[in-house]
């Protein structure tokens, strides 16, 4: 199989395959006058080399060089846009109802090209090409989809949120180790990037009225929600788990806190009766560009009825805070599967940057399923698993 579901590659982790991009500058030392005094055509070929994020800085270099990117925004669109390491991703989620997939079709390979001229009869440029796929004795032949410049549009300016939680990420996981903050590396940047994109998925199709499922997943179903996370393998799990720590610090830090006298530190929302750990685990359900929106709109200490209006007026979701269902939850679940999770302990922790990655295990990189299908690995034994969690929480009945 080509790609397998959420952006990762057989035999190479995604953060090998994408770790050679230099992040911010693609090529050090080349001059602004050199690219400038190139010929057009010659500028629109570099340019088609360079990942989005580079291309979208480079628009900001000159306005020669602005207008060249302008004029062939359609075509650069997809030649930088499928450099991301979290393309498919975003691929997926922004053409899904377009697909019309069951649960396990989630894994099935598809071709995708896009039509950046909007003519039939012109060549089509190829984003992803899969190759069939042996699933219960039947073949799946990879299923074709077009998607045209609005597709590519919305898949780009998810990247940019995704460039802002990249910038953000070292002041919010370091912040109480400033003396050792620093930029992230590149492959830092893939795996977050990755792992920024598929909390995304897992919130768009499972935190909203259309996909609610109040219940928990139980471990070995044909639950769709843990179709879509069997894919990775459990070292990118554990990625996934880093970022919702660092994510949930920030919610509990800067979004769910109240100032309650003036020169004190912000105090969590239901601190004093034990239930801030389930309001954070709440407001986690929020996709990465709604938190990003809450975060820049109130400041530190902001009221805190405003803040639980916004959010309720924003999903207009019931499950939002009547359920707990959560990635965090489907992702217990898969390492249960797995047998990861043994008399409650876990294998060491892998995270996003590289001081967390000492004590990585190989054995857990090629673990996945490439149907989404579940292990029979560790199956059995008499083993039961099962959280008991209480409803969502989103802190509107505090009395202070």
């Amino acid at each position: 199989m080509e790609s397998k579901y959420l952006g990762s590659g057989p035999g190479q982790a995604p953060s090998e395959r994408h770790s050679t991009y230099y992040y911010g500058n693609l090529y050090p030392g080349t001059s602004v006058s050199y690219l400038n005094s190139l010929p057009e055509e010659l500028a629109l070929e570099i340019m088609k080399l360079l990942p989005h994020t580079d291309l979208c800085n480079l628009a900001l270099v000159s306005k020669r060089l602005r207008g060249i990117i302008k004029e062939s925004l359609h075509l650069l669109l997809g030649t930088s846009l499928r450099c991301q390491p979290e393309f498919e991703t975003l691929l997926l989620l922004h053409t899904f109802d377009k697909l019309g997939l069951q649960p396990e079709a989630i894994m099935y390979p598809r071709n995708v090209y896009y039509d950046y001229t909007g003519l039939e009869h012109r060549a089509k440029m190829p984003l992803l090409e899969g190759e069939p796929l042996q699933l219960r004795r039947r073949t799946i032949k990879p299923q074709t989809l077009v998607v045209d410049r609005s597709d590519m549009v919305k898949i780009s300016n998810s990247a940019k949120i995704i460039d802002w939680w990249v910038d953000a990420y070292p002041r919010l996981h370091w912040r109480d180790d400033s003396s050792n903050r620093r930029s992230l590396r590149p492959a830092e940047v893939a795996r977050l990037r990755m792992a920024i994109a598929r909390l995304w998925f897992y919130s768009s199709r499972h935190h909203g009225v259309r996909h609610r499922t109040p219940t928990q997943p139980k471990p070995w179903s044909n639950d769709r929600r843990l179709y879509h996370v069997r894919g990775l393998s459990t070292n990118e799990l554990f990625e996934l788990l880093s970022v919702q720590r660092t994510l949930g610090e920030t919610i509990r830090r800067d979004l769910c806190s109240s100032v309650k006298q003036v020169d004190e530190d912000p105090v969590p929302w239901g601190l004093e009766d034990g239930r801030d750990f389930w309001i954070v685990s709440t407001y986690l359900k929020l996709d990465p560009q709604r938190l990003r929106s809450f975060l820049l709109r109130y400041p530190i200490g902001s009221k805190r009825s405003s803040i639980v209006l916004d959010v309720s007026r924003e999903m207009r979701d019931f499950s939002f805070c009547k359920d707990i269902e959560t990635l965090q939850i489907s992702i217990w679940t898969i390492l249960f599967e797995r047998g990861v999770i043994q008399g409650g302990s876990f294998y060491p922790r892998l995270g996003i940057v590289d001081e967390e990655r000492v004590l990585k295990s190989a054995s857990l990189d090629d673990d996945a399923s490439p149907t989404g299908s579940p292990t029979t690995r560790h199956r059995g034994g008499g083993q039961t698993f099962h959280l008991d969690v209480p409803h969502g929480d989103d802190g509107r009945d505090l009395s202070c």
